[in-house]
């Protein structure tokens, strides 16, 4: 029993004294993941080969990523578990997208890369 009690102690301190590894979602965070989520949707709607219950779910899982970033600050974890299919998404229209000239795939692309850079565990982000 004492052995269980120390394991039990041990624990919660240390789930108590570790830091939330959290991401704010405002500001410059904020606005790369709308401008990620918007052109991720128009996409999808634009997409005539993609069945539409496919397509709702994929706007779903769009509107989830928006629903944690209001919160203005998230789990760094949830967030990159939320955004990595529509991010995936996003890049694979992108890349697949024969209008946009190379500097504009570029930085698309780049702006999905550096919110998969911001989600890794322990990434810096500034306010």
């Amino acid at each position: 029993m004492k052995t269980f009690l120390l394991i039990l102690s041990l624990t919660l301190g240390a789930c108590i004294s570790a830091p939330i590894d959290t991401v704010p979602t405002d500001g410059a965070m904020g606005r790369q993941l709308e401008r990620v989520l918007s052109r991720h949707d128009a996409y999808v709607q634009a997409d005539a080969a993609l069945p539409p219950a496919e397509a709702e779910l994929d706007l779903a899982q769009s509107a989830g990523v928006r629903s944690l970033a209001m919160l203005g600050e998230v789990r760094r974890g949830a967030l990159a578990a939320a955004l990595a299919p529509v991010a995936d998404r996003h890049d694979a229209y992108v890349k697949d997208d024969l209008t946009l000239e190379q500097l504009e795939v570029d930085t698309y692309l780049a702006s999905t890369e550096s919110l998969r850079r911001v989600l890794e565990p322990g990434a810096e982000v500034g306010r």
